[in-house]
């Protein structure tokens, strides 16, 4: 529930600030921290969605998004980080500016996880 808060969240900066979130992934698109916190993100995500998923609303559904989630970790690691970098800024520069629309996503997202396991 409180990734979906976090989500929902993120989205709301998205849609205020939505320069200003393009600028900071910009500046972070190269670094490790940002390599490692999105590996790690998907890999505990995973994880817990794997283990709520029985008690979920959706646990089949659950049970696919976790998978999904966890495999996109361990593929990240996989993923040389010059690759990485490059698939960072290839999405900032081509969807950035449609970063206000593009908050729909999370919103919606965490507004589906938290009714998921509520």
């Amino acid at each position: 529930m409180s990734f979906g808060l976090l989500l929902i969240v993120t989205a709301t900066l998205m849609a205020a600030f939505p320069t200003q979130v393009v600028r900071h992934m910009s500046h972070w698109a190269g670094t490790n921290g940002l390599y490692w916190f999105e590996v790690l993100l998907r890999i505990v995500l995973g994880t817990v969605m794997l283990l709520v998923a029985n008690d979920s609303r959706f646990p089949v559904l659950f049970h696919i998004l976790g998978s999904m989630s966890l495999a996109a970790g361990v593929g990240f690691v996989l993923l040389p980080r010059a690759s990485f970098e490059r698939l960072i800024r290839f999405v900032i520069e081509r969807y950035g500016p449609y970063t206000r629309v593009g908050a729909l996503i999370p919103l919606l997202a965490g507004a589906f996880l938290i009714y998921g396991v509520s």
